[in-house]
Parts: structure tokens; sequence; C-alpha cells
């Protein structure tokens, strides 16, 4: 719950991600803990995030919401190592498959 504001103010500085309101950032680190990403640089800045869950009617599916990572630590592949930690997890080893939604004009993460 400490991060839920630290990744509010994450998002709003990744374009062209939605911004959801901080209430939803908080009951995604309460809720979701296990199922969401966290990446801090050395010197403790939230350098990226994301937010995912299990779908409630195929638990074999993975639907990754947001993906945000800062412009200081862009190009450095953390997506990719975020994502890999996040299926490296205990507890989602029956994960199969992942979804998400990118819009159009989103080229980095198409």
């Amino acid at each position: 719950r400490k991060d839920g504001a630290a990744i509010h103010q994450l998002i709003s500085e990744c374009p062209p991600l939605d911004v959801n309101s901080l209430y939803a950032y908080l009951l995604l680190c309460e809720h979701n803990r296990g199922t969401c990403v966290l990446a801090e640089s050395a010197g403790g800045r939230i350098d990226g995030f994301i937010s995912a869950y299990v779908l409630a009617d195929r638990p074999d599916v993975l639907f990754v919401w947001q993906v945000a990572v800062h412009t200081r630590a862009r190009g450095q592949r953390l997506g990719r190592a975020m994502l890999r930690e996040l299926l490296r997890r205990k507890g989602l080893e029956h994960v199969r498959h992942l979804e998400t939604t990118v819009a159009p004009d989103n080229q980095a993460s198409r």
C-alpha cells in the first residue's frame, strides 16, 4: 500500500497510459500484489510497474493491464525483465497464456 501514490505518479508520467484513480492503485497493491511488479532504482525511485491479474473464469490466463517504464529507465529492457519476474513467481505456475490490450499508437508495447 505504501507505494500506491508513487505508482499513480509514475503512470501519470508515462503517456500514453491511462491514469486511473489513486484508489485503484492502492487496491492493486493490496489485493493483487502477487501479480504486480514494482521496479526501483538503486536510489529508491520507482522506475517501472506492471499491474496484472489472473482471470477468474480462466485461471490459466494472466491479464496484463498496464506496463509502465519511466523515461529515465527506457531502452534497458526493464519491461521485459518485469514480465519475466512476474511469470517466474510462485503461485503462477498454472498460467499458460498472457492477454493484454494495446492501443494502436503504443509502438513500444506492440
